[in-house]
C-alpha cells in the first residue's frame, strides 16, 4: 500500500506494475548501503530512535544489517533506492514493523482485515502503539471487550471498550471494531497523555498500512517534510502531500 504512496512521492507507476519474474535478484551494493545509512541519519535528525535490536551497533552496521534483509533486498531490486524516497524505503519495511522493534518510537502496522480479530489481538495492537511512548506509561494489562456485552465476542461495526491498567492511570475509552483498524486510538491516547508529555502520537496511513510515531510536534513536522506527507495527530485530519517547491 505504501508502495503506491512511494510511487506518487518519487517515481512513476510503471515500477509498481513491473512483472516480478523479469526482476533479477542481486544483493545491495556498498553505494546503496551508504544511501541507507544516510537515510537513517535523516530519520534520527527527525527524532526517530533506533530500537533495542540495534543496541551497541554503529549506524553503518545497522545499515548493513538492514541491507542484508531478504525482503528489503527484494524491495530494492524491484523499486530501487534513492535519497528522495529513503524515508519510505526504511519505515515501510519488515525491520520497521511493530513486532520487530527496530525503532523505539516508530513502527509500521498492517491495519487491514481486522474484522476477524479477537480481543487479544486487538489488545496487542493497542499495546504495541503504547510501547512507542517508551515508558511514559507503565502498562500492566490491557483489556478489550464488547461494550454492550462484555463476555460476548467483539461486535463487528460496533464499539469495543479499551481498559488500560497502568501508572499513571489511563481512563477507559471506546473504539469501533471494523474491517480497518480504528485509528481514533491516536486521538484517545493523545487526549490521555500526562500534562508533562511533550511528544504526541502521530500517524500516516493509506487504509492498509500505517506508520505510527511518538514525537514532539517539531519532530513530527521534520518527519513530514522528510517523507513528503503530513503525519497527523488526529484521525479526523486529512493527510496531505507536502509540495516539493
Amino acid at each position: 500500500m505504501f508502495r503506491w504512496l512511494k510511487s506518487l512521492f518519487s517515481r512513476g507507476p510503471k515500477h509498481v506494475s513491473d512483472p516480478p519474474e523479469l526482476i533479477e535478484y542481486r544483493e545491495l551494493t556498498e553505494e546503496e548501503t551508504a544511501t541507507l545509512e544516510e537515510g537513517l541519519v535523516k530519520l534520527l535528525q527527525a527524532g526517530i530512535k533506533l530500537g533495542p535490536v540495534y543496541e551497541g551497533i554503529s549506524l553503518r552496521g545497522v545499515a548493513a544489517e538492514m541491507a542484508g534483509n531478504e525482503n528489503f533486498i527484494e524491495y530494492v531490486n524491484r523499486f530501487g533506492l534513492s535519497q528522495s524516497s529513503i524515508g519510505w524505503d526504511i519505515l515501510t519495511q519488515e525491520f520497521a514493523e511493530a513486532e520487530y522493534e527496530g525503532f523505539l518510537n516508530a513502527a509500521k502496522f498492517e491495519d487491514h482485515c481486522y474484522d476477524g480479530i479477537n480481543e487479544y489481538g486487538f489488545a496487542n495492537l493497542v499495546g504495541q502503539v503504547l510501547r512507542l511512548a517508551n515508558g511514559l506509561w507503565n502498562v500492566e494489562h490491557i483489556v478489550v471487550s464488547n461494550s454492550r456485552k462484555p463476555k460476548a465476542p467483539l461486535p463487528f461495526g460496533h464499539p469495543v471498550s479499551i481498559s488500560i491498567e497502568s501508572t499513571p492511570l489511563v481512563s477507559p475509552f471506546e473504539l469501533i471494531h471494523e474491517k480497518d483498524f480504528d485509528w481514533q486510538l491516536i486521538d484517545r491516547l493523545n487526549e490521555r497523555l500526562p500534562a508533562s508529555a511533550i511528544e504526541r502520537f502521530a500517524f500516516l496511513h493509506d487504509g492498509g498500512q500505517a506508520i505510527v510515531v511518538f514525537l514532539s510536534p517539531n519532530d513530527v513536522q521534520k518527519l513530514s517534510v522528510l517523507l513528503g506527507w503530513t503525519f497527523q495527530t488526529s484521525a479526523n485530519s486529512a493527510f496531505q502531500r507536502i509540495s516539493e517547491d
